[in-house]
């Protein structure tokens, strides 16, 4: 009988201590995937210019990219119905995406040579023109019922002011979806995609209204 105690008193403390192994191992965290928003074309040998004093549209003050909720915060999601929205987890974007798309329009702006210069604050020159910009939607969008039809989904809207009038010249609605993979890379490629087009068409559009 002493003998039988013994042997189960010994196989307890050996499960004790095996299970204490996995208890008091340091845990794993797993960790989180920053993304940027950048556009790539900005900086290659075909969009590079030597600017010149000459032949310019004045300044231009790039207004700070606002976002409608919860397109401000760093997450990134996306939906598989109308009225639901999640985010991935252990993905983000590295900073705000307005913050991400602002610094890469005043890269592209000011790669372009289209304006004297650019500014991001109006008490630091006289500028003539105000560019404001709005993150209205960007996510994924999953079909609930074809999970293999995928989409990613960006609208920004873009006014141009005149600062003088303090009138808008126009209005810009870019509204497009692109084709994806499920997950967080997927969408992260298909926004930095249809972002590239943004940048392109912004420029022809400034170009287009300034030169009426």
């Amino acid at each position: 009988m002493f003998k039988q105690l013994l042997r189960l008193s010994g196989v307890l403390i050996l499960g004790i201590n095996l299970s204490s192994c996995s208890i008091f191992e340091p845990v794993k965290i797993r960790p989180i995937t920053n993304y940027i928003i950048a556009d790539k074309n900005i900086g290659s040998s075909s969009t590079k210019n030597n600017c010149s004093a000459d032949a310019k549209l004045g300044i231009i003050y790039v207004s700070p990219t606002r976002a409608f909720q919860p397109y401000n915060l760093s997450k990134l999601y996306y939906t598989e119905s109308d009225f639901q929205i999640n985010s991935f987890g252990y993905s983000q974007w590295i900073s705000e995406p307005t913050e991400l798309i602002t610094q890469e329009i005043i890269k592209n702006i000011s790669a372009s040579c289209m304006f004297k210069n650019v500014v991001t604050s109006n008490a630091l020159a006289n500028a003539k023109y105000r560019l404001v910009t709005v993150l209205v939607l960007m996510r994924q969008e999953i079909n609930p019922t074809e999970h293999n039809k995928v989409q990613a989904h960006m609208i920004l809207a873009t006014q141009l002011i005149n600062i003088d009038s303090n009138q808008v010249i126009a209005t810009k609605v870019f509204d497009q979806v692109t084709p994806t993979t499920t997950g967080p890379k997927g969408l992260v490629d298909g926004v930095n995609s249809m972002f590239s087009q943004y940048n392109q068409q912004l420029l022809t559009w400034l170009q287009q209204q300034l030169s009426a």
